[in-house]
């Protein structure tokens, strides 16, 4: 992911699975309830009106059936992500 490095920002991909209740929205509806999401988990970083964090650039990609499972879940805790999300 070379392409999208830069050292001022961070990049932040997340997948919604099963999403069956969000296909029909819009990206907008989508982007906006992440966020709200986002603000809950990290209040500190994100806020919904995007006085913190800013969303730069965005893509949604709706899969209407899609066969997902997680092979592999690594949690790490708050203080590891604060300390991720502080180092850009």
């Amino acid at each position: 992911m070379q392409e999208y490095y830069d050292p001022k920002q961070s990049m932040l991909e997340l997948v919604f699975a099963p999403a069956e209740e969000w296909i029909s929205r819009s990206d907008s509806e989508i982007i906006d309830a992440t966020m709200g999401e986002l603000a809950k988990l990290f209040p500190d970083e994100i806020s919904t009106d995007q006085s913190k964090a800013k969303i730069v650039k965005y893509h949604v990609v709706k899969t209407p059936r899609l066969d997902y499972k997680a092979l592999h879940l690594e949690i790490l805790p708050l203080n590891a992500i604060k300390q991720i999300m502080n180092s850009v």
